[in-house]
């Protein structure tokens, strides 16, 4: 598109300048068939340090965009993984991982201070302004610029941390309820959660057993026998 070349210009000068980064993209239902040639792409004229890769969802930007079917992106990610394990850089989904144990897929709400434009304080960084959806529940309180600071309403700020952790039924059995958490606040009520819930469940086992075959003597125990892996 007509901003590449400005983005391929600060990533030289990232480059240039041994500057460790990392990339992340969205990936539309249009792109699937172009993403493992993009990341090797990317990789043959970049030097990031990890890239990750998201699905487009039907929030703000991406509520016209045609839905990505989850056996499509699974088919296209270990494509593009294959092309970013040689040249030995990871490639990662933000739900799919196994080293995360947490009640919380994001740790803004405790940790980050985001300001809006127009000077609220937000609990999420896709809550950027009073018009979305989740605004009421995410935007914890205002710069006072008479004070001159920020004053945050504590009982907003303990609703978001406690709305974040309070799971989503059909998350409560998943297997990787201690990984994603119930994945992102923002997403959890939007058209497309199941396909994303099959990606972060199919990818996170895809993992696992990765790291069983690797780590272990080639074998993998099913109830009370074992298969050869």
């Amino acid at each position: 598109g007509e901003s590449f070349a400005a983005l391929a210009e600060t990533l030289e000068h990232l480059d240039h300048a041994d500057f460790p980064y990392g990339l992340r993209a969205t990936v539309t239902a249009q792109g699937l068939a172009d993403l493992a040639e993009g990341v090797a792409f990317l990789l043959e004229r970049f030097a990031p340090q990890k890239i990750q890769l998201e699905p487009v969802f039907a929030r703000g930007r991406g509520e016209q965009s045609e839905p990505v079917d989850a056996d499509a992106f699974l088919q296209a990610f270990v494509a593009a993984e294959a092309a970013a394990n040689a040249a030995g850089v990871p490639l990662s989904f933000s739900a799919a991982r196994p080293d995360e144990l947490t009640t919380v897929f994001c740790d803004a709400q405790r940790r980050a201070l985001i300001v809006t434009p127009q000077g609220d304080l937000s609990s999420c960084v896709e809550v950027h302004n009073t018009d979305h959806p989740l605004a009421a529940q995410a935007l914890i309180g205002r710069y006072n610029h008479a004070e001159e600071r920020f004053v945050v309403v504590d009982e907003r700020r303990r609703a978001v941390i406690g709305a974040a952790e309070t799971l989503p039924k059909p998350c409560r059995a998943c297997f990787c309820r201690w990984h994603c958490a119930g994945d992102c606040l923002t997403r959890r009520d939007a058209p497309g959660t199941a396909a994303r819930c099959k990606i972060t469940r199919a990818l996170t086992a895809r993992e696992l057993l990765r790291r069983i075959v690797e780590q272990g003597d080639g074998r993998i125990w099913r109830s009370n026998e074992a298969s050869g892996a």
